[in-house]
């Protein structure tokens, strides 16, 4: 199903279907033309789309038997739309991926309404093609809309949009008939997964993101992973522990020790550094756990294999704070909860870190487990590329492992049954202790750590420094975990987390180093990172004229609003997912760099009055206590100093501080 609309009311304009052999188009939205599509609707296993939360919206306004709402409740916020008497929750989670969620039907395809005391039939699965293609299949870097898959994979002519011949036949159906030859196509290209090659309409529907394979693939092979669960909940409170869980976890190490200019540098990457962990931890084997607590508080902590959770006076933290992982001294100590590999990392950061352990808990696996899956898939992976290539079921046993991960951690908008804040934990700050492992080796070899991001570090050293021998130190180090040098005696200019340039490199076998680069908080900005980069290297100069917004769309309550804001010709047909592109803003390009390249983060310290060009060193940061640090981190989420800027939380949650002023 497609649909067509005004690019400027957003009035529904036609509805394209195909329906086995019955292909149509309908543009009088009446109650025979409702029960038409209703009756083909909820007599089909799937309705494939192309962008279906797009199409969704301009149904729940084609006809006023269909509607929309914006729900708020325990488990996170979404739009309700009701279709055809079917009803979904959904929600954009970002870029191509969504989650559209068939809920129980309301009304019959003749227009009956349900009773709600009554068991109702569950509303037909969408499936979104845009999302599970750009999922699953591997199209290096190229343009996956609509018309490109049709020219590329159909090899057919294709009709573009105007505002002239999207009124003819030819182009809409073109949109609908070719949108049913690629679902085929894309059937052909994912048969080679045996996993999902039987995957039902409703499975494929279910497909939010990479992470939802992952789920399936647990869910498959622990039948029993929610009662195991509840098993885990009932063991944390049985210890008091689940308060101590949350505090113990912790993300990914992101921290600059340098604001400016770095020369030679040298980077260096964990080879899968979480996939790493799980495989070396083997952690599936914690799916089911038990807590032991140990006698012996003062036995030395161990690197590898048996992760201990600790409660201990300490003048160390590491802390989340505005959503972000902040790791700073004390001068008076307070408790803390801690895995014993995030201790032994502070203590190699901090040598004089002063760690009292008071309770401490060895972390006992339930199941006898020879390898956890994402291990499996990595092998699998690695098999896959070696005899075939880059194929699609090569990609796919990649991002199986790489989001084997993330699914243990999540709790946002809610958590689910794969949750595992354990096994979330002990995967983190095994990772953290490599990567500080890493950084206090290229130190030992007399290198300056100036900068680490999760799973990397860059180091600047001097040019008598062997790369190739600290890479061989590095790895001695870090064993069984491995790492490699992407790049040295590069040029680097810091000017933020995730903000940075290092080009001009070389790798170890004297071929051209890949350039590094990160330009993070474009925001809703229509900038590239081109554009940035040339602004950066200052060859080119911002134009003083306003930019443009990328695009704004009705993926909320608030961003709806804003959108019929902007157009109020929309307004009487809008509706959730609609967008307006290439919108005005009243910034130009050259005070929004200003702000971009002025924006630091108040991780380490910083030179309150430098000049936006300086360069100067940074460091951890030491309070008197715990609520001087809090006072401190939480007074840069407020808008009342002049040297504090804030950009709209939905676009960028990082601490910053505006300093200095970029010489015009």
């Amino acid at each position: 199903m497609d649909t067509e609309s005004d690019p400027i009311t957003k009035q529904p304009l036609s509805i394209q279907y195909a329906y086995g052999d019955n292909i149509g188009i309908i543009t009088e939205f009446t109650s025979d033309t409702w029960s038409a599509i209703a009756h083909m609707w909820q007599s089909a296993d799937g309705v494939v789309m192309f962008n279906a939360p797009y199409d969704l919206g301009v149904l729940s306004v084609a006809f006023p038997q269909n509607s929309y709402e914006w729900v708020t409740n325990q488990r996170g916020k979404h739009w309700k739309i009701t279709v055809f008497g079917n009803v979904y929750q959904v929600r954009r989670i970002s870029g191509f991926r969504n989650t559209i969620r068939p809920l129980s039907s309301v009304s019959s395809a003749d227009g009956e309404i349900y009773r709600k005391d009554k068991k109702r039939p569950k509303s037909t699965p969408v499936i979104d093609l845009l999302k599970l293609w750009s999922i699953l299949i591997d199209d290096s870097g190229r343009s996956i809309s609509l018309k490109a898959l049709i020219s590329r994979e159909l090899k057919k002519p294709v009709i573009e949009y105007s505002p002239e011949t999207s009124q003819t036949t030819e182009y809409r159906l073109q949109d609908v008939v070719c949108l049913r030859d690629l679902w085929q196509v894309f059937l052909e290209k994912v048969s080679s997964i045996d996993v999902v090659a039987g995957y039902t309409p409703a499975e494929w529907g279910a497909i939010a993101s990479q992470a939802t394979f992952s789920k399936i693939a647990y869910q498959r092979e622990y039948s029993e992973i929610r009662k195991m669960q509840e098993r885990n909940t009932e063991t944390d409170r049985k210890h008091k522990l689940r308060g101590a869980l949350e505090q113990a976890y912790n993300g990914g190490i992101t921290i600059a020790f340098r604001r400016g200019l770095a020369e030679p540098t040298a980077w260096f990457d964990i080879h899968g550094s979480y996939a790493g962990v799980i495989a070396c931890e083997n952690t599936d084997r914690y799916l089911v756990y038990d807590w032991e607590p140990v006698d012996d508080i003062d036995r030395p902590l161990v690197r590898d294999g048996e992760p201990h959770l600790c409660k201990c006076v300490t003048d160390t933290i590491m802390k989340n704070i505005n959503s972000s992982l902040k790791v700073y001294r004390l001068n008076r100590a307070r408790p803390m909860w801690y895995w014993s590999y995030d201790i032994l990392a502070l203590q190699t950061m901090f040598p004089d870190a002063g760690f009292r352990i008071e309770r401490r808990y060895r972390l006992v696996p339930g199941l006898d487990v020879d390898e956890s899956l994402p291990a499996r898939w990595a092998r699998f992976k690695e098999e896959e590329e070696r005899l075939h290539g880059k194929t699609t079921l090569r990609n796919f046993y990649k991002f199986l492992s790489n989001t084997s991960y993330g699914i243990k951690a999540q709790r946002n908008p809610f958590p689910t049954i794969h949750t595992n804040l354990a096994l979330a934990g002990v995967i983190t700050s095994r990772a953290h202790l490599t990567l500080i492992e890493m950084a206090d080796e290229a130190m030992r070899a007399g290198c300056r750590w100036i900068y680490s991001d999760t799973d990397s570090i860059c180091v600047e050293y001097t040019d008598e420094m062997d790369i190739a021998e600290l890479e061989r130190r590095i790895n001695k180090r870090i064993a069984p975990y491995s790492a490699g040098c992407e790049g040295y005696d590069m040029t680097t200019r810091i000017l933020s987390l995730k903000r940075y340039v290092s080009r001009g490199g070389r790798n170890l076998d004297g071929t051209p180093a890949a350039d590094k680069i990160r330009v993070h908080g474009k925001s809703q900005y229509n900038v590239n990172s081109k554009d940035i980069l040339a602004w950066v290297e200052g060859t080119r100069v911002p134009s003083q004229k306003p930019m443009k917004l990328a695009s704004i769309a009705g993926n909320t309550e608030r961003t709806l609003r804003r959108v019929i804001a902007l157009n109020p010709l929309a307004e009487r047909y809008a509706h959730p997912f609609m967008f307006e592109t290439s919108v005005s803003s009243n910034i130009s390009a050259f005070e929004w760099f200003k702000r971009w390249y002025n924006h630091l983060d108040t991780k380490t310290t910083y030179i309150d009055d430098a000049p936006a060009g300086a360069t100067f060193e940074r460091y951890f940061r030491r309070f008197d206590s715990e609520y001087e640090a809090l006072r401190f981190w939480r007074a840069k989420v407020d808008k009342d100093g002049a040297d504090v800027w804030i950009p709209e939380k939905d676009y960028d949650t990082v601490d910053m501080v505006f300093f200095g002023q970029l010489d015009r």
